[in-house]
């Protein structure tokens, strides 16, 4: 008696697992790294995801996850490489943001754009006359006074009123004195 034996053959089919970080369409495919700028966390993932808009992953290749926007930075589009400086003058104050913001009234923005300053009461806000950038402030001068919040002038103190460096209100002459009401300018004695 003989024995028949059969033999049967399987086509054996290997399945690539890309790892987070790569993706692949299954099969004997080729894992590719997300380019930058995208990002998978998920292994065994076809697709790669885009860094949402606050959010960038520092030009690298693979990345698993993106990284947030710090304050004074931005990222307003999706995908992006890195997070850009907020522009001199404008504020960002959170970190994930998509945009910088102008600064609120009686405030500038400190150095590096991520904070801003109150600026004291009695002073005023200079700007960089070609920029247009306001960076910083001094106190109102003498003969004059500081509007609430501080603007970028100081208001001369009217005719028979004064004040000093920083001041918020004037005060009226001492009796034999006047002021012209011109600022900057102190009460001076009348002359007979």
């Amino acid at each position: 008696m003989s024995q028949l034996l059969t033999f049967f053959f399987v086509d054996v089919i290997f399945q690539v697992v890309c790892p987070a970080g790569k993706t692949g369409r299954g099969g004997n495919a080729v894992c590719q790294k997300c380019v930058a700028g995208r990002f998978q966390n998920i292994e065994r993932s076809t697709s790669c995801k885009s860094c949402p808009t606050g959010w960038s992953n520092s030009n690298n290749t693979g990345s698993v996850s993106c990284i947030p926007c710090a304050t004074g930075k931005f990222s307003s589009e999706a995908a992006s490489i890195s997070c850009t400086d907020c522009p001199t003058g404008f504020l960002q104050d959170k970190p994930r943001q998509s945009m910088c913001k102008v600064v609120a009234p009686g405030k500038v923005v400190a150095d590096g754009g991520g904070a801003s300053i109150d600026v004291p009461l009695g002073s005023k806000i200079l700007c960089d006359a070609n920029t247009g950038v306001c960076s910083s402030f001094q106190p109102c001068d003498a003969g004059t006074y500081g509007e609430e919040p501080p603007s970028q002038q100081c208001r001369n103190c009217p005719a028979g009123w004064t004040s000093t460096n920083g001041a918020t209100t004037c005060a009226v002459c001492d009796k034999g004195k006047y002021s012209d009401g011109n600022g900057g300018i102190p009460c001076v004695e009348c002359k007979f």
